[in-house]
């Protein structure tokens, strides 16, 4: 018989956050505490295949966990092709949600099928029904503390990070249409021939709404790939975007496109909301403070969001003539 678990708990802490521990098994065992070893045997572009070692009362598990990994909704999925001693089958999801009025909510759900023998796979354990509460147990007491720990690390990390944080908007009127506008923005597989900072994209998943993709974009101090997700809404004509690849002078960054309709033509809105990295700015830029590295990417990104919306009127205007 299937049996389900299901654990969840509200983060006040931003979805990235949240994806990048869950997503990341290789920092599983300083954060979690009967997480012993993981390591990663196979990998592919969306898909890992890790080796788990954990404690429960003493006594060692280990299992494989086939994890794919979905960054367009912030989730994995996983299954475990040899699972633990006591089990035929074990699969389930992570999934993080964001809240309407700030933070996260995380959720894991689980699904696992106990072996009808289980003599002598673990001490103490004789029937299924022992092995069902056994495996029970084992996810509860551990799922519960690993929601704490996740909620502990990113709403410290959050509080501490609130001064390494800045956001601001750029806008400009340009004399088209919004839906013109938006083909431009949510092609981004175009970019090389239409943006000046743009020289390469590597398209990786786009179904029109959903987009992932590498881009290489030539900076002051040379060229630098950045990976992007994107969330283009037609219907709204927005598109919303984080980079769990940032350049390295920055450890978060995301940011919204969006179109409104004004007299004579459309505001072209561009939103960043990034956290610095001071070692890796100190590093490029020199010896600064906090609000000198916060001013220099405002700059930065500033430049290439305007250099953005001055390239889709040179291109309009164009197509117009």
């Amino acid at each position: 018989m299937m049996k389900n678990t299901f654990h969840s708990i509200v983060c006040h802490a931003p979805v990235e956050a949240v994806y990048q521990i869950i997503s990341d098994t290789a920092q599983w065992p300083d954060l979690f505490e009967s997480c012993v070893s993981t390591e990663v045997l196979e990998k592919g572009d969306d898909y890992q295949l890790v080796r788990i070692t954990a404690q429960e009362n003493g006594r060692e598990m280990t299992w494989d966990t086939h994890r794919k990994f979905l960054p367009q909704i912030n989730g994995v999925d996983f299954y475990l092709p040899i699972p633990m001693p006591l089990l035929t089958d074990m699969q389930g999801r992570w999934r993080v949600v964001p809240l309407d009025g700030g933070g996260s909510l995380l959720f894991v759900e689980r699904s696992f099928t106990v072996k009808e023998d289980v003599t002598g796979l673990v001490e103490g354990v004789t029937t299924s029904e022992e092995a069902v509460d056994f495996m029970i147990n084992f996810i509860d007491r551990n799922g519960g503390k690993e929601m704490i720990a996740i909620k502990s690390i990113v709403e410290e990390k959050d509080h501490h990070e609130d001064e390494l944080s800045f956001s601001f908007e750029s806008s400009r009127v340009l004399p088209f249409a919004k839906a013109d506008i938006y083909t431009l923005l949510a092609n981004a597989a175009n970019w090389p021939s239409l943006l000046p900072h743009c020289q390469a994209v590597d398209m990786l998943y786009d179904d029109g709404s959903n987009q992932e993709f590498i881009m290489e974009v030539g900076t002051a101090y040379g060229s630098e790939r950045i990976r992007s997700i994107r969330r283009c809404r037609r219907d709204l004509l927005s598109i919303e975007y984080f980079q769990p690849e940032p350049p390295p002078v920055m450890s978060r960054h995301s940011g919204r496109w969006m179109l409104n309709s004004v007299p004579g033509g459309t505001e072209v809105f561009a939103r960043h909301e990034f956290q610095i990295e001071p070692n890796a700015c100190r590093n490029l830029f020199g010896e600064g403070d906090i609000a000198s590295y916060k001013q220099r990417l405002h700059d930065a990104l500033e430049k290439n969001s305007l250099a953005t919306i001055a390239a889709c009127q040179d291109y309009l205007a164009r197509k117009k003539a």
